[in-house]
């Protein structure tokens, strides 16, 4: 996998960033732009939109929002990243559809820290958040998803690459 080029999201304007991957494991192979929208969703509405998933897609579901715990949201089908994952909401009658070629990074992001203090100073809020979500995207892509243990968040791809980011910071080799 080649990052080539990375154009950093602004509370002002989505950013984007371009791939190029070549996956021998599961014959992957191409390039992709993956862009992200840092302009029109709240973490209350990304948030929401992670519950919906985590209930099988249904846009009508109402629970408890914990914002803080959603600065940015990746969704994609690890099957085939080109067919869109859809929320359907029988009530209302919509349907929200998404792919990990487009992420998300909470417009109020500015409010809220990640534990990811280093990152941040040196990027900003909103471009490490685009960072963070760049993995989860390249991860669902590429199909290569490496240790994720979807009951372990820790395994996360754009956790790992955060940590990774970290590690470079300090001078470390990850």
């Amino acid at each position: 996998m080649k990052l080539t080029s990375f154009t950093p999201s602004t509370s002002l304007k989505g950013g984007e960033a371009n791939i190029s991957y070549d996956v021998a494991g599961n014959s992957r192979k191409g390039t992709a732009t993956v862009r992200n929208d840092s302009t029109s969703l709240s973490a209350s509405y990304l948030d929401w939109l992670g519950q919906v998933g985590d209930h099988g897609g249904n846009a009508d579901y109402v629970g408890n929002l914990t914002p803080q715990n959603a600065l940015g949201l990746t969704i994609g089908r690890n099957d085939n990243p080109g067919r869109p994952v859809e929320f359907k909401s029988q009530l209302e009658g919509y349907v929200l559809s998404f792919s990990p070629y487009l992420n998300y990074t909470a417009n109020d992001r500015g409010r809220y820290n990640s534990g990811y203090d280093r990152l941040e100073m040196r990027m900003g809020k909103v471009a490490m958040t685009q960072a963070f979500e760049l993995g989860n995207s390249i991860a669902i892509i590429t199909g290569m998803r490496p240790g994720h243990n979807l009951e372990d968040m820790k395994t996360e791809p754009g956790r790992v690459l955060a940590r990774c980011m970290t590690n470079k910071l300090k001078g470390g080799k990850k």
